[in-house]
C-alpha cells in the first residue's frame, strides 16, 4: 500500500487545497472574470489508483467532480490522468468515470509528458503529487510548455519516514524543483507555500495562482489547515515575503545544523 498517498492525517488537507483551488479556477472562468480563457485543460500527473472510501478521497475523483460540474461543462473542461504503475493504472480505469468524452487516462511516465501547444492565455490546471523527490515529473521541458495562465498544486517534501533522514543530496533536489517553479512564475501570479507544522514527514504544498487571489487564499489555506491538521498550517507568499519563503524552505528541507552553517 502507498504509505504516503494513504496518510489519513495529511491527505485531507492536500485534497482541501486541490478541491478549493480547482473550484475557484473553474468558477472564475465560468463567469468570465478571469484573464485566462477556456476550454479548461486539467492534468493529474500522479493519478494513482483512484480509490475512494469513507476516510480517503482521490485526486481523480476531485477533478472529475469539477470537470463534470455545470461550470466545468460551460468551460468545456477536459481531464488527463497519468499513472505509470500498471497495477495502479488498471485500478484507476475501474475507479474513474470513463463514460464521457472529456477524460483521458494514460499509462506512462509523466516525466515524458508535455502540454499541447496552447495560446498563452489558455486556462490550465496541473496537479503534481509525487511519492518522493525522485518521482517528481517537473522537467524543464514540461514547465516550459505551461501557459502564462497555468495554475497548479505541487506536493513538496512528502517522505513518509521523514525527509530529514535522507542524505542532503536528495533533499537539495527539492530546492531545484522550487527554483524551477519560481523561475517560470508569471508576473501576474504568486506562489504560495503551505507547510504542515511539526510534521515528521515535512509535507508542504506549493500553489500557483493569480496575484489578485493570493492574500485571500493565504488566509483560506491557513484557516482550513488549522482545522484539518492537528498542529496547524503555516503559509507564506513568495511575492510578499521572499525572505520568509526561503526560510520556510530551509525549515522543510534542512536540519538545524545545516541551517546554522
Amino acid at each position: 500500500m502507498n504509505k504516503v498517498g494513504r496518510s489519513q492525517l495529511r491527505t485531507p488537507y492536500k485534497h482541501f487545497l486541490l478541491n478549493a483551488l480547482l473550484g475557484k479556477v473553474n468558477g472564475s472562468l465560468s463567469t468570465g472574470k478571469s484573464y485566462a480563457v477556456p476550454p479548461l485543460f486539467c492534468v493529474d500527473l500522479c493519478a494513482g489508483d483512484g480509490v475512494c472510501n469513507d476516510d480517503h478521497n482521490s485526486s481523480p475523483a476531485i477533478f472529475q467532480k469539477h470537470c463534470g460540474h455545470p461550470f466545468g461543462r460551460k468551460n468545456n473542461a477536459s481531464l488527463t490522468l497519468i499513472e505509470k504503475q500498471p497495477k495502479n493504472y488498471d485500478m484507476l480505469l475501474q475507479n474513474v468515470d470513463l463514460d464521457n468524452y472529456w477524460t483521458t487516462v494514460i499509462l506512462g511516465d509523466a516525466r515524458e509528458y508535455s502540454l499541447p501547444k496552447f495560446e498563452d492565455n489558455r486556462a490550465v490546471f496541473i496537479h503534481c503529487d509525487p511519492n518522493n523527490v525522485n518521482q517528481t515529473p517537473l522537467t524543464h521541458d514540461f514547465v516550459r510548455s505551461w501557459t502564462k495562465c497555468t495554475t497548479y498544486l505541487v506536493t513538496l517534501g512528502c517522505n513518509a519516514e521523514g525527509i530529514k533522514r535522507l542524505p542532503i543530496e536528495h533533499r537539495e533536489k527539492w530546492y531545484e524543483y522550487v527554483n524551477l517553479l519560481i523561475g517560470h512564475l508569471p508576473d501576474h501570479h504568486d506562489l504560495l507555500l503551505f507547510r504542515l507544522v511539526r510534521d515528521s514527514a515535512q509535507w508542504a504544498y506549493a500553489c500557483n495562482l493569480p496575484r489578485v487571489w493570493a492574500d485571500e487564499w493565504l488566509e483560506i489555506g491557513v484557516r482550513a489547515g488549522d482545522k484539518i491538521w492537528h498542529n496547524g498550517v503555516d503559509g507564506t507568499s513568495y511575492r510578499n515575503d521572499q525572505v520568509g519563503f526561503e526560510q520556510r524552505l530551509h525549515h522543510l528541507f534542512l536540519t538545524k545544523s545545516e541551517v546554522a552553517k
